[in-house]
């Protein structure tokens, strides 16, 4: 899963430059523990020309009458479920975060939370579907099978794209998305281990995203 993500205060993306969007408009300030329903940046094509926008995290389908979102989507089948089918199939975007959280259950029974975050230093591109909104698009993030670096920490993981695929994966056929859902290479992600504060998604600030000492 990926219930969590953060915005740090400097917003590099790469593909400002090549899209002309300048997406660091769309956050006036670093957001440290971001929970579903609250907005996270979306690059996504509503008219045939790429834009950004604060999406709502938790995609509603077309279809719902309960208003209901989903945080998060199973990339395997993404294509084929009532929820997220129509998405796949046509409104494909990119979720554009700097980190995420995840919980590792330790051998007491607590949960260790780490902040992982790309070992670059750039930001991380997630495989997302999006809806129309009453005011603004609901977005989801999918997730894969992990990688070896993710396995001992969570039995699920966003499905991270680079650059380069960017264009496949919103423009492409469906079957050219479909192809670009597979866990991350190991090395792409480190993981810093963080104050239980994260736990609270009231909390919201850089204690969040302190290291602690633990490993």
């Amino acid at each position: 899963m990926c219930g969590r993500v953060g915005l740090g205060k400097e917003m590099r993306y790469a593909i400002d430059t090549k899209y002309d969007l300048a997406i660091s408009r769309l956050v006036f300030e670093s957001r440290y523990n971001i929970p579903p329903t609250k907005p996270i940046p979306l690059l996504y094509q509503p008219n045939g020309e790429p834009d950004a926008v604060m999406a709502s995290w938790g995609l509603v389908p077309f279809w719902s009458k309960n208003g209901k979102g989903f945080f998060n989507a199973q990339g395997e089948t993404a294509d084929v479920k009532p929820a997220f089918r129509a998405a796949f199939k046509k409104r494909r975007g990119i979720v554009m975060v700097d980190w995420f959280y995840e919980w590792m259950k330790l051998d007491d029974g607590r949960k260790q939370p780490y902040l992982i975050r790309r070992a670059d230093g750039e930001p991380l591109l997630f495989a997302g579907l999006w809806e129309g909104g009453e005011t603004v698009p609901t977005a989801t993030i999918l997730t894969i099978t992990p990688n070896d670096f993710m396995a001992p920490i969570h039995n699920r993981m966003p499905v991270i794209l680079e650059p380069e695929e960017i264009d496949q994966w919103i423009e492409g056929t469906p079957q050219d998305a479909k192809a670009l859902i597979a866990p991350a290479a190991d090395g792409v992600l480190e993981k810093i281990a963080v104050s239980t504060l994260v736990n609270n998604a009231h909390v919201d600030d850089s204690r969040c995203a302190e290291p602690v000492g633990f490993d």
